[in-house]
């Protein structure tokens, strides 16, 4: 990876922790957790980001394995099929999201962003 990739991929991953932290104020009504949800929902956007930096590729690889086998979905119409189909898509979709989410909330984003910060800044 070269020195402007990795500086292009920090900067998002910045842009979206300081959107979570302006989120998280704004959701936030009493003083007390606003540093507290600022942190949070900063640490939220900046970690999903980074799972799926990390992870999205190899979980998608797995799930098409173990998903691309034909699936009989019973339907009474063209309509029907269309939207149960769908919804298993977004159903996939769904669980490969917070896979990698949790990827990057329990360390993936901080061994990601050390990686590159050691590439765009050190090299």
């Amino acid at each position: 990876m070269y020195k402007q990739e990795a500086n292009r991929q920090l900067n998002i991953g910045y842009i979206l922790l300081i959107a979570g932290i302006i989120v998280g104020l704004l959701l936030s009504k009493n003083g007390l957790n606003n540093g507290l949800s600022a942190f949070l929902f900063g640490y939220l956007f900046w970690s999903t980001y980074w799972g799926y930096k990390v992870a999205y590729k190899r979980v998608s690889m797995q799930f098409s394995r173990f998903f691309n086998t034909p699936v009989h979905i019973e339907a009474k119409g063209t309509g029907d099929f269309f939207s149960k189909s769908i919804a298993y898509k977004f159903t996939v979709e769904f669980i490969k999201f917070w896979i990698c989410y949790f990827i990057g909330a329990f360390g993936g984003a901080i061994i990601r962003q050390v990686k590159l910060s050691k590439i765009a800044y050190f090299d």
